[in-house]
């Protein structure tokens, strides 16, 4: 879409809030260093449209920053819970001695562990956020 006034192209700006507080509608507006302070509205449809867009944007963002958090978090807490420094919290989670023993690798164990404590932590995701319960 073409600004009206200029004949510059318009960006699609998402409802939000502006830096007085005051809720907006999304609509066609100027890129910020722009002169031409010229907007035009959405039609109720493109709107929803957009908005709906914005949130999903927004919702896979922090969906990526929780699974990586939740990788490196699982991570640490495998090689904790392998050096012993955390008490089981896994059924049938084998100790320090066992695994040391020669039944098991290290390697093969940390990486157990740590799909485990990353499975549990996408599965409270589901559960507390995305299903809000």
């Amino acid at each position: 879409m073409r600004c009206p006034t200029c004949e510059a192209e318009l960006t699609i700006k998402p409802k939000g809030i502006s830096k007085a507080g005051n809720p907006y509608d999304a609509f066609f507006g100027h890129p910020m260093d722009s002169k031409c302070k010229e907007r035009v509205e959405m039609s109720e449809e493109d709107q929803k449209k957009v908005n709906l867009n914005a949130r999903a944007k927004k919702f896979d963002a922090e969906l990526t920053k929780f699974k990586g958090m939740a990788w490196f978090n699982a991570t640490n807490a495998a090689v904790e819970l392998l050096k012993g420094a955390i008490v089981t919290v896994k059924p049938g989670v084998k100790t320090k001695e066992e695994i040391s023993s020669g039944e098991d690798t290290f390697r093969v164990k940390l990486a157990e562990h740590r799909d485990w404590f990353y499975k549990e932590s996408l599965e409270f995701f589901v559960r507390e956020i995305i299903n809000e319960q």
